[in-house]
């Protein structure tokens, strides 16, 4: 019993640290800072409702999106320069302001903020 126990738990703790069990989208499986930046942006516009957007598609291409804003903003040092972050996060907002406006979603200034937030913050660890 404690064994069978123990390899339960086990396995409950490799699908939280490796994420299997979301419902990733091929697109991302070459980019684990992608495929975070997918999480933070799908929990976000989880709570909205959005007449036919396939969300796991907009989703994913808006963080492979981030993913290429990151990787041409940033240069050494950048997760304590105010102004490379600043550049960031512009461009992370004319992003989804653009999602907005071709998708007809309709998610409000709070969860762009979140969202910006959170990526920016997922860049610092994986992008430094």
């Amino acid at each position: 019993q404690a064994s069978e126990f123990l390899m339960q738990a086990s396995a409950i703790m490799d699908l939280v640290l490796t994420r299997t069990g979301d419902e990733i989208p091929e697109i991302l499986t070459t980019s684990e800072t992608a495929k975070a930046y997918y999480g933070s942006i799908k929990e976000n516009l989880a709570t909205f409702v959005f007449e036919g957007v396939a969300m796991n598609q907009v989703c994913a291409e808006a963080a492979l999106e981030f993913d290429q804003i990151v990787e041409r903003r940033r240069i050494v040092n950048w997760g304590t320069n105010p102004d490379v972050q600043n550049r960031i996060r512009q461009d992370f907002e004319d992003y989804l302001f653009d999602l907005k406006t071709r998708t007809g979603m309709t998610f409000d200034f709070d969860t762009i903020d979140k969202i910006l937030d959170t990526c920016l913050d997922i860049a610092k660890v994986r992008r430094p």
